[in-house]
């Protein structure tokens, strides 16, 4: 979102427990709930506005192995679920940049860190409007780093690599450099 209008869906309870499904909208200078997510996770990510956005991916809690592909996208009133999920299913994305139209996200970990790139695109003009396809692979398998930018100019910084990386990679649309 933006300062005055931002969202928030999912998360983590504490580190002994799991996912929740609540979500919230910023106006600038306070939080208000909002609809719950339809799919109670942790580890997520998500891009958009608050009157468009999605959220993807992500675990259930700390539960070991329980990774999630689902995809869910708010209208900014309540969230449905998306037919198009991710193809690979897992948690604590490396880097993710987009509007609810389109997007790209990177690595994460499932249940180590990968390398793998998904972008998002819709098409109004398509009967199954929205899909995730293969980008170039990151060049360093991580998790947990920053992520900023569109889908055809993207930055992902940090993250957890095993051990930490300071690692920064710059993403054109179609690979990472």
């Amino acid at each position: 979102g933006t300062v005055t209008a931002g969202i928030i869906g999912g998360g983590l309870l504490n580190n002994a427990g799991g996912g929740v499904n609540t979500s919230y909208e910023y106006n600038g200078t306070g939080w208000t709930a909002v609809n719950n997510i339809n799919t109670t996770r942790s580890h997520l990510r998500g891009f958009g506005i608050q009157t468009a956005a999605m959220i993807f991916g992500g675990q259930l809690g700390y539960t070991p192995g329980v990774f999630q592909s689902a995809v869910e996208d708010y209208d900014g009133s309540s969230w449905t679920t998306n037919p198009a999920s991710l193809s690979t299913a897992r948690a604590g994305f490396a880097g993710y940049a987009g509007t609810a139209t389109a997007g790209v996200v990177g690595g994460g970990y499932n249940p180590s860190a990968t390398n793998v790139t998904e972008e998002y695109n819709v098409a109004a003009t398509i009967i199954n409007p929205a899909a995730w396809s293969a980008g170039g692979n990151l060049s360093t398998s991580r998790y947990g780093s920053a992520g900023a930018g569109s889908q055809t100019a993207a930055l992902i910084a940090g993250g957890f690599a095993t051990p930490w990386t300071g690692v920064t990679e710059e993403y054109n649309g179609a690979s990472w450099t």
